[in-house]
């Protein structure tokens, strides 16, 4: 949504919108309801998580070594049984230059 509007939105206009969206609280797809944390932990999740798969990526590891990758504790508390085909969605992302939904046939 915002993408679309950057052209005319200034950068302090991004941030006003932005801080609006993280005083709500947020109602995530499991687990309790919070506020900006919940959005600041799975980010963080995700950034982590990248760089996990990355560095196993620089290193010459495949797919199946992805079962022993280790993520630090301050994202422990996202991590769950989706883990193994998260880091197989990542791990496909940055070999193949591309997003996901991409690599599935979107757009």
């Amino acid at each position: 949504m915002l993408e679309a509007a950057d052209a005319t939105l200034t950068k302090v206009q991004k941030n006003q919108i932005l801080q609006l969206i993280l005083e709500q609280t947020v109602l995530p797809g499991h687990g309790v309801p919070g506020g900006p944390e919940v959005m600041a932990g799975q980010a963080q999740f995700m950034v982590e998580l990248r760089k996990a798969v990355q560095s196993a990526v620089d290193q010459g590891g495949k797919p199946t070594d992805l079962a022993k990758l280790q993520l630090p504790d301050s994202v422990k508390n996202w991590v769950g049984d989706g883990l193994a085909a998260q880091a197989k969605d990542a791990y496909e992302e940055i070999t193949q230059g591309k997003p996901h939904g991409e690599i599935l046939g979107g757009k």
